[in-house]
């Protein structure tokens, strides 16, 4: 007698579409100082000390000028996916909602629940997949003047949606039960063709 099981499917699929969800709000960039950031930035300090400043001042800012010129590259900042993209985080968000829901109800598969086809997840999934990477490869800029003065860098939350963008799809393909001894019969069957050198098709 047979005895199904949960597959691994929905449960990778409800587990990666939260993950999906979750990852908007999680650093996707990190903001960096270009060297003309650091080079504009050393200008307007010795611009604050000509016009306004005494020798206590100019030795201060002097410092700071001196340890902006090692800034150039390095991180000062990160940006939430939620922070940096206006429209893409909002997608991305409904998608992991709507996508979460479906691999739940076809996880529970209750008869008192409407049912739901992985179909439908392997279509948002492939779609969050697209908007994600095409926000790796293409992040935004710094609005106006200011773009020249500082770079992006993908994130850990970036490569964290596209994770779990993927393991929406892949978990949407895999099955939602699996039979104990349907599994059993094939590996026996696997066993003794190895032993015997026969298979049922020979």
């Amino acid at each position: 007698m047979s005895e199904d099981r949960p597959g691994y499917g929905p449960l990778i699929a409800t587990a990666s579409a939260a993950v999906l969800a979750l990852s908007v709000f999680l650093p996707w960039y990190g903001v960096s100082l270009t060297a003309n950031g650091t080079a504009y930035f050393q200008q307007v300090t010795d611009r604050v000390v000509t016009q306004w400043g005494n020798a206590a001042l100019q030795s201060q800012l002097g410092a700071v000028n001196t340890r902006a010129s090692g800034l150039a590259g390095q991180q000062l900042t990160t940006l939430s996916g939620h922070q940096a993209l206006k429209y893409t985080s909002i997608v991305l968000l409904l998608i992991g909602g709507v996508a979460f829901l479906l691999a739940l109800l076809r996880l529970v598969d209750s008869p008192g629940l409407p049912s739901a086809k992985g179909s439908s997840n392997v279509g948002l999934g492939v779609i969050a997949t697209i908007c994600v990477l095409l926000r790796m490869g293409d992040p935004p800029s710094a609005p106006g003047q200011f773009a020249e003065y500082f770079s992006l860098s993908l994130h850990y939350g970036a490569w964290l949606a596209l994770v779990s963008s993927l393991g929406v799809v892949l978990g949407s393909v895999g099955p939602r039960m699996v039979s104990r001894r349907a599994g059993s019969a094939r590996e026996s069957q696997s066993l003794w063709a190895e032993l015997s050198g026969w298979t049922p098709d020979a």
